[in-house]
């Protein structure tokens, strides 16, 4: 019985507590795959579009409420800058990650440069 089948045919299936999220985390930890970032919230989807030194991370929370969220990557990041309709804001990682805030039902995009 495919997951996404079950979901599609769950009415609200993402306006309530839904852990099905763990099924995928299960399979590419037993699998050992690591993806280049990791995002602490399963309601904000992470995606990336990457070069060979530089590229861009998009993040969109699907909830209807502010997410604070721990962004780790497994990449060695130099810079990162929050792209917004202002212009680039600096971001600081610490311990190859950060922290930011997104909106309900936002998204934010930061670019991200190897040292």
């Amino acid at each position: 019985y495919p997951l996404e089948h079950y979901l599609a045919t769950t009415p609200a299936a993402f306006e309530q507590d839904e852990q099905t999220h763990r099924i995928y985390q299960a399979f590419r930890d037993w699998f050992g795959i690591k993806t280049a970032f990791q995002v602490s919230d399963s309601d904000v989807e992470a995606s990336e579009l990457a070069g060979a030194t530089r590229g861009y991370l998009v993040l969109v929370n699907h909830s209807n409420g502010v997410k604070k969220v721990s962004v780790t990557s497994t990449l060695h990041l130099g810079s990162l800058n929050w792209i917004t309709p202002d212009g680039a804001k600096q971001l600081r990682s610490s311990g190859g990650g950060w922290e930011m805030e997104i909106a309900p039902y936002d998204a934010a995009v930061v670019e991200w440069k190897n040292q």
